[in-house]
């Protein structure tokens, strides 16, 4: 008799907020990330985590390189 086995047909993206106001939620991030991938890899589903940070407040270079000239 066949078994039908449930298969992922997505995956999920993690986008962690690196900047200095999260230095002090670091180490709880990331556990709770490690936890996360550990069960979804375990379900057969594809992660990926994914950092991100400015350079300076109001947005740094990123923003002046996005605004107009």
């Amino acid at each position: 008799r066949e078994r039908w086995v449930p298969e992922a047909s997505a995956q999920v993206s993690f986008l962690i907020d690196s900047s200095g106001s999260m230095k002090v939620h670091g180490e709880a991030v990331a556990m709770l990330i490690e936890n996360l991938t550990r069960a979804l890899d375990m379900a057969g589903v594809p992660t990926e985590v994914l950092g991100v940070t400015t350079g300076a407040w109001n947005g740094g270079r990123a923003l002046k390189d996005w605004r107009p000239a």
